[in-house]
């Protein structure tokens, strides 16, 4: 018996709700990087001022 592809289920409901069924995951990914990017920002605003 095989296992199921991770991947594929991954997407698989993606292909079922049609072409904008993967706007959800877009969105959670740019809230992601905006995060990072944040603390990124932080970190270096903070270095910054230890610097000064």
């Amino acid at each position: 018996m095989r296992l199921p592809d991770p991947e594929y289920q991954a997407h698989k409901k993606d292909r079922e709700l049609g072409s904008n069924a993967g706007e959800g995951r877009e969105k959670d990914c740019y809230a992601l990087q905006i995060a990072a990017a944040r603390t990124a920002i932080d970190k270096i605003t903070d270095y910054a001022a230890e610097l000064a």
